[in-house]
């Protein structure tokens, strides 16, 4: 894998992109679908999280890779940021890899020790168009991130 995620789309690095981009927030607004150019810097100013499906949108109008939006915090990436980086809901994920919403709902709250079957692993790579590897990967850091999240509370 190539990239970091948090989980949330990084204001900062959003604002930078556009400013390189020499992009309007009232530009990215029209690329992305959403009424105004305040909703853009209300995300830049990390007032509110962009829905998943605007994330891919926002990366093309300001001409970066998905990746580069999603906030760093020095780990592996986890299920939820490889969803993100396709710009897919809980829901849009499950249905796309026919799986049932709880069943996708455990898996990225890292629920259970077992690896999903090669079935579900194949359809999950396929839907964020990643490797099986890189889905058994996120799942695993999934897991050992929520694991020391706990042991530190």
């Amino acid at each position: 894998m190539m990239f970091v995620a948090g989980g949330k789309v990084d204001g900062d690095a959003l604002r930078k992109a556009r400013r390189r981009a020499g992009v309007a927030l009232r530009e990215v607004a029209a690329v992305v679908g959403v009424a105004s150019g305040g909703r853009v810097g209300g995300w830049e100013r990390g007032l509110e999280q962009p829905n998943a499906r605007f994330i891919p949108l926002l990366a093309m109008a300001v001409s970066v890779p998905t990746t580069v939006l999603l906030a760093t915090e020095g780990r592996k990436p986890r299920l939820t940021d490889l969803r993100l980086a396709k710009g897919l809901s809980r829901a849009e994920l499950a249905n796309a890899a026919d799986l049932s919403k709880m069943t996708y709902h455990r898996l990225e709250h890292g629920v259970g020790t077992r690896t999903p079957d090669g079935r579900t692993l194949s359809a999950l790579a396929s839907a964020l168009s990643v490797s099986s590897d890189d889905v058994v990967e996120a799942i695993f850091h999934t897991r050992t991130d929520l694991r020391e999240d706990r042991a530190r509370d």
